[in-house]
């Protein structure tokens, strides 16, 4: 109905559209390139958000439509010799994309040495999501609230990741950068409709509306 109601709560940093793709980026680390991590990072609406955003989702329908069937084999060369293989049917698909993927592929090439080495420490893997994150969506991708309050985030993270953890393993990464975004809650700027918003239950006691809708209640009382 074209309502828009302050929301004093927010919304959880893992929700919003860089929180996503933040996520999709390191999980595509950790899992070394499986289709399903790529074609997710690549297909995310931040990713080539401009002009040249329907020439880039042509190659990735492409490159979709090769990686079905069995997973190739891990990281950027196991991706190559995937479609550089195949029997004469598969190879129609598999052509198609060969190009495009030869052309982009050298873009996560720093991102794959990065996760590739055992001594890289929490503060490495992030710099590296966010090398990524410039690269794929560029400087825009930290606008708006959401993407201010990720780039605080990276900050902070980057300038205190020597504090720990000391024992850290590529797989505790996905985990702890979940529980890190949803720790930051995204709350719109004030201003909406002018007789709705909504409170929690100690903001709601402080005020004094003309109708006051409460939640959870069970039927009857």
């Amino acid at each position: 109905w074209g309502i828009e109601a302050d929301d004093s709560a927010g919304h959880p940093l893992t929700v919003m559209p860089i929180g996503v793709l933040i996520q999709a980026i390191a999980a595509l680390g950790v899992e070394r390139f499986a289709p399903t991590a790529l074609l997710t990072v690549l297909k995310h609406p931040l990713v080539r958000s401009g002009a040249d955003r329907l020439v880039w989702l042509d190659g990735v329908r492409r490159l979709d439509v090769a990686l079905r069937g069995p997973r190739p084999a891990p990281g950027l060369d196991g991706l190559a010799a995937w479609l550089k293989s195949g029997n004469e049917r598969e190879r129609a698909n598999r052509d198609r994309a060969v190009d495009w993927w030869a052309e982009t592929a050298p873009v996560f090439k720093e991102f794959e040495a990065a996760f590739a080495s055992a001594r890289a420490s929490f503060g490495d893997l992030l710099t590296a999501i966010r090398h990524l994150l410039e690269i794929l969506g560029g400087e825009h991708v930290w606008a708006g609230t959401a993407g201010r309050c990720a780039a605080d985030l990276f900050t902070e993270l980057s300038s205190r990741h020597e504090l720990g953890p000391n024992d850290f393993a590529h797989d505790d990464l996905l985990p702890l950068l979940r529980l890190l975004l949803a720790e930051k809650a995204i709350r719109p700027p004030q201003g909406g409709h002018p007789r709705l918003a909504i409170y929690g239950l100690i903001e709601a006691r402080l005020q004094q509306p003309d109708f006051l809708i409460l939640g959870g209640l069970n039927e009857g009382n």
